[in-house]
């Protein structure tokens, strides 16, 4: 029962308004209903356009990117051929270095003779062998009586090799460097 008195009070109530008001609440409600039917449209639309741009714009990346990756594949090959190719120029430099050293630690001037049994002591400079009497020596005098000399100590060959070890990456990275701007596109 108390359904149809609340009805009845909602029939009595909305019976009272006027036509015209109806087609205006109906016109508003209209125009409610077709603005969300057109923002509906128009998202899909608007989904839709994007949708295909973000497609073709992609395709466009993937194109420009697949050719970024293979310049910088063919790229990184060359450097780590060239880079290969000046290490074991340096490498060598290093132990052609070492040899040279090892060679006047052992047979240079201010070599140690020390402690060769009843051998008679060589002169500095003299590359282990000692000239016998009545016997000229072949590479003849050491150094003139009144010159001077530097002689290579063990320190001081060792100082020598670093060096010259340094210089040779030195090198090396100029070479790295201009081999890298030579190859390097425009």
């Amino acid at each position: 029962m108390t359904g149809l008195v609340a009805g009845m009070g909602v029939k009595a109530a909305l019976g009272g308004v006027p036509r015209w008001a109806w087609y205006a609440i109906g016109g508003v409600a209209a125009a409610i209903a077709l603005f969300f039917l057109h923002l509906h449209f128009v998202h899909n639309y608007r989904d839709k356009i994007i949708t295909v741009n973000n497609t073709a714009w992609q395709k466009k990346l993937d194109k420009e990117h697949a050719a970024a990756m293979d310049w910088k594949h063919k790229f990184d090959q060359s450097q780590t051929k060239i880079a290969q190719e000046i290490r074991n120029r340096h490498e060598e430099t290093l132990r052609n270095n070492a040899i040279v050293a090892d060679d006047l630690r052992l047979h240079g001037p201010g070599a140690a003779r020390c402690g060769q049994g009843n051998h008679p002591v060589a002169a500095a400079g003299a590359s282990g062998s000692v000239s016998r009497p009545g016997q000229a020596d072949a590479a003849g005098p050491a150094m003139p009586p009144a010159d001077s000399a530097a002689v290579p100590w063990g320190w001081l060959v060792g100082r020598a090799e670093q060096c010259d070890g340094n210089r040779s990456e030195v090198i090396s990275w100029r070479d790295w460097y201009k081999q890298l701007q030579a190859n390097w596109p425009k």
